[in-house]
């Protein structure tokens, strides 16, 4: 894979020698649906695929998708195990190991993230997000990572008052 402004390889910094934990990483940065060809291309060479979306548009991104959502789509990937990562600026990241079948090629799977604070999903963070944040025994796994906005791994006062705060257009929350 060649250097560009869309893919940056990340290779082992030893040089010399052999390893057998040959690695290469690819970073794209994708400007148009129509770099899917070359991300693709790169999965299907067995080389472990980073998206960069940081400041992508949402119009150059999306296929038929509402807005704020973000659509790619990888055919013909090998049969495996993969990590799949999904980040925004603002977003708690979420991660999974999902293993792909050869029956699995035709299947598709979404993944949504939410915006830091937003527990309940639904795009804003407001007064329903301060409550649930100050139940935590009503939310679980990614909800409570959602609430987490000191990232301490605990639900507690200091998480609620930003959230409370963010909500009231005090102070932001978002860097």
């Amino acid at each position: 894979v060649k250097t560009t402004p869309k893919v940056t390889p990340i290779r082992p910094a030893k040089k010399g020698g052999t390893n057998s934990n040959n690695m290469e990483v690819c970073v794209f940065k994708p400007t148009s649906v129509e770099d899917e060809r070359e991300i693709t291309e790169t999965l299907l060479a067995n080389r472990t695929v980073v998206l960069n979306l940081e400041g992508i548009e949402v119009d150059v991104a999306q296929r038929n998708e509402g807005s704020g959502t973000v659509n790619y789509e990888f055919t013909n990937v090998n049969p495996g195990k993969y990590t799949v990562k999904v980040s925004k600026a603002n977003h708690v990241t979420y991660t999974t190991q999902i293993t792909v079948s050869e029956k699995d090629n035709a299947n598709r799977k979404l993944y949504e993230i939410n915006l830091l604070g937003d527990v309940n999903g639904d795009g804003r963070v407001n007064a329903i997000d301060v409550a649930l944040a100050k139940n935590i025994k009503a939310i679980t796994g990614y909800e409570k990572t959602c609430a987490d906005i000191n990232g301490d791994g605990r639900i507690n006062a200091i998480d609620v008052s930003l959230v409370n705060a963010h909500s009231k257009n005090v102070k932001s929350i978002w860097k």
